[in-house]
């Protein structure tokens, strides 16, 4: 029974779930929900902690979103245009950490709100590119197993993102701790991006043929 396609490309389910790449991808997909999650979460109390209405907490609240859906297209597109793929998921995934670690430090809310924005900015650009890594390499029923799998390490972060930061706000009494736990996740999954590289020109290549 053929495991593979001509191109290399797995398409066989039990042994793409036990691959190392594969495993390794649900850890890089792990530590961008983990943070992804722990900010949408927290947020609104981390903005409405500096004495907004409710209402004002809402619209400042919905920045980073805003910028972070727009960074998605703008840096897909970009993507595209460059046909690399690892440094566009790891560069965002740093500014993420970086900008994690940054808010820990803001004293007002325009410092806080840059700094949020910024690790939204990453988290949304890395985000839509994402999904480039596993598809590029699986077909067939292994994608579906592969991705399933990885889908299951991002479920686990939605829980674990909000939990950690609740658990540190409860032991200290601020969420800085949390935010800054938080940066780590993204670091860890941006140098696992580099680490395991990706063949972007067979990737445009294959779609080149296909298109």
């Amino acid at each position: 029974m053929a495991t593979a396609t001509a191109d290399g490309r797995d398409r066989y389910p039990p042994r793409a779930l036990v691959s190392p790449k594969v495993l390794a991808l649900g850890v890089i997909y792990f530590g961008l929900v983990m943070s992804l999650s722990g900010i949408q979460f927290w947020l609104l109390q981390i903005v409405k902690a500096f004495g907004l209405t409710n209402i004002e907490t809402g619209f400042v609240s919905a920045l980073p979103f805003a910028v972070g859906t727009v960074a998605m297209f703008l840096w897909g597109r970009r993507s595209d245009r460059e046909k690399e793929r690892v440094l566009h998921i790891a560069l965002p995934l740093f500014l993420t950490a970086v900008a994690l670690a940054a808010s820990t430090y803001a004293d007002n809310l325009t410092l806080t709100m840059v700094a949020l924005s910024s690790a939204a900015i990453g988290e949304f650009a890395a985000f839509g590119l994402f999904w480039t890594l596993p598809t590029a390499w699986l077909n067939g029923a292994a994608a579906a197993a592969a991705i399933g799998l990885i889908n299951c390490f991002g479920s686990l972060a939605g829980f674990a993102g909000p939990y950690l930061i609740g658990w540190v706000k409860e032991s200290t009494g601020s969420t800085i701790v949390g935010l800054l736990a938080l940066a780590i996740f993204p670091l860890v999954a941006g140098l696992l991006v580099l680490f395991l590289g990706h063949d972007s020109k067979g990737e445009f290549a294959a779609e080149e043929r296909m298109g």
